[in-house]
């Protein structure tokens, strides 16, 4: 029965990053998906669940695929068995402080300081990694909230951004290369 396989697997799947994992170097398991059967009376021959894995840290990462296949693997355990793909998806993005400090100080210099939160580094995953590993670079979150104050996180079916601030973060990105290509950056 894979659905009382579950039951064991997916509490070994969410103690993977409070666990088994350095807690000084965050990291994220999360399912999204989880699919079996098609009726109430059936036991169904498999269940599939998908999910993502996320750190700042490739050895992190690594670390974090193999306790993934030690948890799935109790399934054995049970007289089940697992098949696990991994889609290694994107690096780790890494903000170069130098041009942090340059995005950072041409916002304060168009928005103002009241418009200029620093934030700690999340667990997003971005393709911008990618160029972000060829040279150095920097990603900013631009403050897009809706003007009812309701909050619409990403990754949800209510998400929602107030469109009219796209022009303030297109802003920031041409004056800080304008900046860069004439000099005018430290």
């Amino acid at each position: 029965d894979p659905i009382h396989m579950l039951g064991s697997i997916l509490p070994a799947l969410y103690a993977i990053p409070s666990r088994l994992i350095n807690p000084l170097r965050p990291c994220v398991v999360s399912l999204g998906h989880i699919e079996g059967g098609s009726t109430t009376n059936v036991i169904p021959n498999e269940v599939l669940l998908e999910g993502t894995i996320r750190s700042h840290h490739d050895d992190v990462r690594q670390k974090l695929w193999a306790e993934v296949e030690n948890a799935l693997r109790l399934s054995t355990l049970m007289g089940g068995a697992y098949e696990l793909k991994i889609n290694k998806g994107y690096p780790a993005l890494y903000n170069a402080p130098q041009v942090n400090d340059w995005m950072r100080q041409t916002a304060l210099d168009l928005v103002g300081e009241d418009d200029v939160t620093d934030m700690e580094f999340g667990m997003g995953a971005e393709d911008f990694a990618y160029m972000a590993q060829a040279a150095q670079g920097a990603m900013f979150m631009l403050g897009a909230a809706t003007p009812d104050g309701v909050v619409r996180h990403h990754h949800t079916d209510v998400f929602d951004i107030d469109e009219s601030v796209i022009p303030v973060g297109a802003a920031v990105l041409a004056e800080t290369a304008r900046r860069f290509v004439t000099g005018q950056l430290p």
